[in-house]
């Protein structure tokens, strides 16, 4: 018999239990408890086993989620709608007009591009786009300079296409749910490779950070 039992937190036993027939018969007795010996020690092999198992993250979300902070605080942004899913080819539209900015103010980025996508209400997708930057610049227009703080983030690095990070934000979902934790703003994507130069997504790498208390 195999039964859960949830504790407070983030934990849980699981009790195995078998029960055997020893008989009257003190030979059989004898026989039976050296059986029942034996089938402890490969209970407990494979108890030990599985909770090694289900105590990675992966092996449970599919996804080595880890938490840790950022050092990117200092960003440059921008946002537009589009209205459909945006493509690669409109999201680095967005990026090039940010390094184009940046270039003329004569700032260094420092790091890879960040983007967030949200769906609205009328079906169409709110895109933003950041750079991180190494110094503060005054925005213009559309182009906002923008601080983030380095809290705490459940960071989880996906290697794929958008079906691939669709999934990755919903096992998100589901560790938050697990564990109890609570996401203190939209999750951002960090595009580690260049999508203009890697058109095969099943190469892609990107980086999601969910900022969480």
């Amino acid at each position: 018999h195999l039964s859960v039992l949830n504790l407070p937190g983030d934990s849980a036993i699981i009790k195995w239990e078998c029960r055997l027939e020893a008989g009257k018969n003190p030979f059989q007795r004898i026989k039976t408890y050296r059986e029942a010996i034996a089938l402890k020690k490969n209970m407990d092999s494979v108890t030990a086993a599985l909770q090694h198992y289900l105590s990675s993250f992966e092996n449970v979300y599919g996804v080595a989620f880890r938490e840790a902070s950022t050092a990117d605080t200092v960003l440059i942004s921008t946002r537009a709608v589009s209205p459909v899913y945006p493509s690669t080819a409109f999201v680095y539209g967005m990026v090039d007009k940010l390094r184009d900015f940046c270039k003329n103010s004569k700032c260094t980025i420092t790091g890879p591009p960040m983007l967030n996508v949200t769906a609205l209400d009328t079906g169409r997708f709110q895109v933003m786009v950041a750079l991180p930057v190494e110094h503060s610049v005054a925005g213009n227009g559309d182009i906002q300079l923008q601080k983030m703080i380095p809290g705490r983030f459940i960071i989880a690095d996906v290697k794929g296409g958008p079906h691939a990070i669709e999934n990755t934000h919903r096992q998100l979902l589901h560790f938050f749910q697990d564990y109890h934790r609570t996401a203190m703003a939209i999750p951002f994507e960090y595009l580690i490779t260049d999508r203009v130069k890697e058109s095969d997504t099943s190469k892609w790498v990107t980086r999601i950070y969910s900022p969480v208390y």
